[in-house]
């Protein structure tokens, strides 16, 4: 009897890893569409951040116009009738493009940090390179890999304070 109970224990066990294999491939396949998804919300979120800040580059550009014009037309009009242009328009202009922006503000900051990130990543591997170059000396060797260690350390540090 133990050999048939071994042999149905066996075959149960098989399933169960064949269901659990199974259960590993749909998951996979979830992260794989999940990391996809991901993927094309962070593009979109970019290109809304580099949208915004056209936007408030453009809308100071434009200020800086009216003003511009405002105040020739006041110093051509003032003498002939009096009717001049008062800055209540620019003024409001210019506080609909300072509107605190929080989110734009942090993807920018986020987006700055995981540049400064990668740069120092490259900057390691540069410093990784020279101090295996054939002829390095043993000091310059020590001073690239320390130099390294601290582009990697920091390079941690950042992506850290992204999460």
């Amino acid at each position: 009897m133990s050999t048939q109970n071994d042999i149905q224990r066996i075959a149960h066990l098989g399933k169960l890893v064949d269901d659990a294999g199974k259960t590993l491939a749909f998951l996979q396949s979830r992260v794989d569409t999940l990391t996809a998804e991901r993927d094309q919300l962070i593009e979109k979120n970019n290109k809304l951040v580099a949208e915004n800040v056209a936007l408030k580059a453009k809308g100071r550009e434009v200020l800086k116009e009216a003003s511009y014009v405002y105040s020739h037309y006041n110093r051509m009009v003032e003498h002939l009738d009096g009717e001049i242009i008062d800055g209540q328009t620019l003024h409001e202009l210019q506080e609909v493009i300072e509107l605190e922006t929080p989110v734009t503000d942090a993807a920018i900051a986020d987006i700055r940090a995981e540049a400064k990130s990668e740069a120092l990543d490259e900057m390691a591997k540069t410093y990784r390179d020279l101090a295996n170059e054939d002829g390095c000396s043993c000091n310059m060797k020590s001073s690239y890999n320390l130099t390294a260690e601290r582009a990697e350390n920091y390079a941690a540090y950042i992506r850290r304070q992204l999460r």
